[in-house]
Protein backbone atom coordinates (compact mmCIF):
# COMPACT_ATOMS: atom_id res chain seq x y z
CA UNK A 1 0.00 0.00 0.00
CA UNK A 2 1.11 3.22 -1.14
CA UNK A 3 1.90 6.43 1.75
CA UNK A 4 -0.82 8.17 -0.52
CA UNK A 5 -3.51 4.90 -0.12
CA UNK A 6 -3.17 4.53 3.67
CA UNK A 7 -3.24 8.45 4.12
CA UNK A 8 -6.60 8.27 2.83
CA UNK A 9 -7.74 5.02 4.13
CA UNK A 10 -6.69 6.83 7.58
CA UNK A 11 -9.22 9.80 6.28
CA UNK A 12 -12.06 8.10 5.21
CA UNK A 13 -13.79 7.99 8.40
CA UNK A 14 -13.83 11.84 9.16
CA UNK A 15 -13.25 13.46 5.31
CA UNK A 16 -16.95 14.43 5.07
CA UNK A 17 -16.77 16.83 8.36
CA UNK A 18 -14.09 18.01 7.38
CA UNK A 19 -14.77 19.51 4.16
CA UNK A 20 -18.30 20.54 5.58
CA UNK A 21 -16.11 24.27 5.79
CA UNK A 22 -15.85 24.05 1.78
CA UNK A 23 -19.49 22.38 1.07
CA UNK A 24 -20.94 26.23 0.05
CA UNK A 25 -17.83 25.86 -2.95
CA UNK A 26 -18.40 22.29 -3.22
CA UNK A 27 -21.66 22.93 -4.21
CA UNK A 28 -21.85 25.43 -6.39
CA UNK A 29 -19.49 23.45 -8.28
CA UNK A 30 -21.58 20.64 -8.27
CA UNK A 31 -24.06 23.16 -9.53
CA UNK A 32 -21.91 24.53 -12.27
CA UNK A 33 -20.89 21.24 -13.49
CA UNK A 34 -24.57 19.85 -14.04
CA UNK A 35 -24.65 22.22 -16.93
CA UNK A 36 -21.92 20.36 -19.11
CA UNK A 37 -23.95 16.56 -18.35
CA UNK A 38 -26.16 14.71 -20.97
CA UNK A 39 -28.32 12.16 -19.85
CA UNK A 40 -26.15 9.72 -22.68
CA UNK A 41 -22.78 10.53 -20.88
CA UNK A 42 -20.60 8.25 -19.31
CA UNK A 43 -18.95 9.71 -16.43
CA UNK A 44 -15.99 9.04 -14.91
CA UNK A 45 -14.92 11.06 -11.43
CA UNK A 46 -11.38 10.14 -10.31
CA UNK A 47 -10.71 10.74 -6.90
CA UNK A 48 -14.59 10.58 -6.07
CA UNK A 49 -13.69 10.36 -2.50
CA UNK A 50 -17.07 9.47 -0.73
CA UNK A 51 -18.67 9.91 -3.66
CA UNK A 52 -20.79 13.19 -2.79
CA UNK A 53 -20.30 14.47 -6.66
CA UNK A 54 -21.36 10.54 -8.10
CA UNK A 55 -24.32 10.49 -6.27
CA UNK A 56 -25.42 14.36 -7.18
CA UNK A 57 -25.19 14.02 -10.74
CA UNK A 58 -25.93 10.15 -11.29
CA UNK A 59 -29.52 10.91 -11.93
CA UNK A 60 -28.61 13.55 -14.84
CA UNK A 61 -26.34 11.13 -16.54
CA UNK A 62 -26.11 7.39 -18.39
CA UNK A 63 -23.38 6.09 -15.85
CA UNK A 64 -20.67 6.96 -13.57
CA UNK A 65 -17.63 5.28 -12.72
CA UNK A 66 -16.47 6.59 -9.47
CA UNK A 67 -12.80 5.95 -8.97
CA UNK A 68 -10.28 6.29 -5.87
CA UNK A 69 -7.12 4.73 -5.02
CA UNK A 70 -8.36 4.87 -0.85
CA UNK A 71 -10.53 1.17 -0.29
CA UNK A 72 -11.84 3.29 3.14
CA UNK A 73 -13.17 6.34 0.60
CA UNK A 74 -14.68 3.57 -1.61
CA UNK A 75 -17.03 1.47 0.99
CA UNK A 76 -18.11 5.15 2.49
CA UNK A 77 -19.08 6.23 -1.15
CA UNK A 78 -20.64 2.46 -1.57
CA UNK A 79 -22.88 3.30 1.65
CA UNK A 80 -23.49 6.89 0.47
CA UNK A 81 -25.08 5.46 -2.91
CA UNK A 82 -26.82 2.65 -1.01
CA UNK A 83 -29.02 4.96 1.26
CA UNK A 84 -29.20 7.22 -1.58
CA UNK A 85 -31.22 4.42 -3.91
CA UNK A 86 -27.89 5.46 -6.90
CA UNK A 87 -28.23 2.81 -8.98
CA UNK A 88 -26.17 4.01 -11.74
CA UNK A 89 -22.61 4.42 -9.98
CA UNK A 90 -19.95 1.84 -10.26
CA UNK A 91 -17.63 2.18 -7.19
CA UNK A 92 -13.81 0.52 -7.59
CA UNK A 93 -10.49 1.09 -5.62
CA UNK A 94 -8.52 2.26 -8.83
CA UNK A 95 -5.78 4.59 -10.33
CA UNK A 96 -6.42 6.57 -13.26
CA UNK A 97 -3.24 4.95 -14.79
CA UNK A 98 -4.42 1.23 -14.30
CA UNK A 99 -4.47 -0.40 -17.80
CA UNK A 100 -8.60 -1.33 -17.62
CA UNK A 101 -8.76 1.91 -18.52
CA UNK A 102 -9.27 2.58 -22.54
CA UNK A 103 -8.23 5.57 -24.13
CA UNK A 104 -11.85 7.00 -25.34
CA UNK A 105 -13.87 5.25 -22.90
CA UNK A 106 -15.82 8.44 -21.31
CA UNK A 107 -17.66 11.41 -22.44
CA UNK A 108 -16.85 13.16 -19.33
CA UNK A 109 -14.11 13.14 -16.63
CA UNK A 110 -14.12 14.68 -13.20
CA UNK A 111 -11.33 15.76 -11.51
CA UNK A 112 -12.10 17.65 -8.31
CA UNK A 113 -10.07 18.45 -5.52
CA UNK A 114 -7.34 16.50 -6.09
CA UNK A 115 -4.15 16.83 -8.85
CA UNK A 116 -2.31 18.88 -5.53
CA UNK A 117 -2.62 15.24 -4.02
CA UNK A 118 -0.64 13.59 -6.77
CA UNK A 119 3.12 13.62 -7.47
CA UNK A 120 2.69 14.50 -11.29
CA UNK A 121 -0.36 16.42 -12.53
CA UNK A 122 0.51 16.91 -15.51
CA UNK A 123 0.49 13.47 -15.78
CA UNK A 124 -2.38 13.22 -14.57
CA UNK A 125 -4.01 15.59 -16.80
CA UNK A 126 -2.85 13.80 -19.95
CA UNK A 127 -4.19 10.72 -19.07
CA UNK A 128 -7.82 12.14 -18.34
CA UNK A 129 -7.84 13.37 -21.65
CA UNK A 130 -6.30 10.11 -23.43
CA UNK A 131 -9.62 8.58 -21.66
CA UNK A 132 -11.89 11.04 -23.27
CA UNK A 133 -14.23 9.98 -26.54
CA UNK A 134 -13.67 12.70 -29.13
CA UNK A 135 -15.91 15.87 -28.61
CA UNK A 136 -15.15 14.65 -24.85
CA UNK A 137 -15.36 16.86 -21.77
CA UNK A 138 -12.96 17.45 -19.05
CA UNK A 139 -13.95 19.05 -15.61
CA UNK A 140 -11.45 19.88 -12.87
CA UNK A 141 -11.74 21.91 -9.79
CA UNK A 142 -8.99 22.72 -8.07
CA UNK A 143 -7.81 24.36 -5.24
CA UNK A 144 -7.02 28.60 -5.87
CA UNK A 145 -3.58 28.43 -4.10
CA UNK A 146 -2.47 25.31 -6.36
CA UNK A 147 -3.90 26.65 -9.50
CA UNK A 148 -1.47 29.90 -8.87
CA UNK A 149 1.51 27.13 -8.31
CA UNK A 150 0.90 25.67 -11.54
CA UNK A 151 0.87 27.65 -14.30
CA UNK A 152 -0.59 25.35 -16.94
CA UNK A 153 -3.56 24.64 -14.82
CA UNK A 154 -6.79 25.86 -16.18
CA UNK A 155 -10.15 25.39 -14.34
CA UNK A 156 -12.01 23.61 -16.74
CA UNK A 157 -10.28 21.69 -19.99
CA UNK A 158 -12.55 21.03 -22.41
CA UNK A 159 -12.86 20.00 -26.61
CA UNK A 160 -16.92 19.73 -26.80
CA UNK A 161 -18.76 22.14 -28.64
CA UNK A 162 -21.35 22.25 -25.52
CA UNK A 163 -18.63 23.17 -23.23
Amino acid sequence: MSKSQNFWDQSASNYDNTEEKFESIHSRSRGNTKRYLKDTDIVLDYGCGTATTACEISGLVQSVRAIDISTGMIEIAKGKAAAGGVVNVDFEQADIFDEEFESGSFDVVLAFNMLHTVPEPESVVQRTIELLKPGGCLLLRHLAWAAKSQPWFRCKFCWSERC
